[in-house]
């Protein structure tokens, strides 16, 4: 017995005496025992059964796909191009302005105004070939000569003005070859895909200007005047219903977002390609995958 232990248990003796008898508990639960000694009387709360995870919007979408006859527009807007061009840029900014809704320039649906075709490119994606075949897939960083690249926009998109400046290709550079590649897919048959097409196609149709390449942009706007945006409200109140998903009165409301497209169209691709958000050579290798589902899509629609 350590010797604090035992001053402990002559003290108790003597109370004990003074007192009258006491129990063995009793005296027991007067001794202050160190911390190290004591021992606990825990009794474990009942086993609480947790609520099942609810399944992943991929697997919700794969067990309610149903698909729908569409209307005569969705079939007319999709078509049966065959030659595919998927594009996207990535810019240096965005200007903190009021977004509007209707038809922009080239026909499509926009949601923002002239001040936001004013970015510079940063990132300029695309990706060329026929429809469920091996397209090419082209990424370009421009060199930002006469801007800033801001440091929200870099946090967006993963590229700081230092980096371009070190791996960025000058603008004429990077929109010769990529109008090259634009203009035979043209000549080849082929359509622009875009998720907001007007912001994109204005976008570069602005930096052609800018890079004293004039002489091209009719033939850059022609291209864009026939592509199909995934940003469409007739598409997407089908997807919707091919989904299972509500749909809503008023027809912007059934716009949908790139990564709400690309779940509900899961089932109707085998395999989708690696996707990087707001990286410009995936987000226009994704748009090209979108509308081969699609077209996939308006094939099983057919076979109801």
């Amino acid at each position: 017995m350590t010797p604090r232990l035992k001053r402990c248990a002559e003290a108790s003796d003597r109370a004990s005496a003074a007192n009258g008898p006491e129990s063995d508990a009793s005296r027991g639960e007067s001794l202050p025992l160190p911390a190290k000694k004591r021992r606990w009387n825990f009794t474990p709360p009942p086993a609480r059964r947790l609520p099942q995870r609810p399944p992943s919007v991929s697997r919700l979408v794969i067990a309610t796909a149903s698909p729908k006859k569409p209307s005569d527009e969705v079939r007319a807007k999709i078509g049966g191009w065959k030659m595919l061009a998927g594009i996207d840029v990535e810019t240096h900014g965005w200007e903190r302005v009021e977004s509007i809704g209707g038809l922009g320039q080239y026909g499509f649906y926009c949601i923002c105004p002239p001040a936001k075709l004013q970015a510079r490119i940063v990132q300029l994606g695309w990706v060329v070939g026929e429809i469920n075949g091996n397209p090419v897939r082209k990424e370009r960083i421009v060199k930002p000569i006469d801007f800033q690249i801001e440091d929200k926009a870099a946090r967006f998109h993963g590229i700081s003005h230092e980096h371009a400046m070190a791996d960025g290709l000058p603008l004429p550079q990077v929109l010769e070859e990529f109008l090259d590649d634009m203009l035979a897919a043209s000549l080849g048959g082929g359509r622009m895909i875009c998720h907001h097409l007007e912001f994109d196609a204005g976008i570069i149709a602005n930096e052609i200007d800018r890079a004293g390449l004039g002489s091209r942009k009719h033939e850059w706007e022609t291209f864009a005047c026939q592509g199909f945006c995934t940003m469409d409200a007739c598409i997407g109140k089908w997807l919707r219903e091919c989904a299972g998903w509500e749909t809503r009165a008023e027809p912007h409301l059934n716009i949908m977002k790139l990564p709400a497209m690309v779940e509900a169209l899961r089932p109707y691709r085998s395999s989708w390609p690696p996707w990087v958000q707001h990286t410009a050579g995936d987000d226009a290798q994704t748009h090209f995958a979108i509308y081969e589902a699609l077209v996939e899509l308006l094939r099983r629609a057919d076979e109801i």
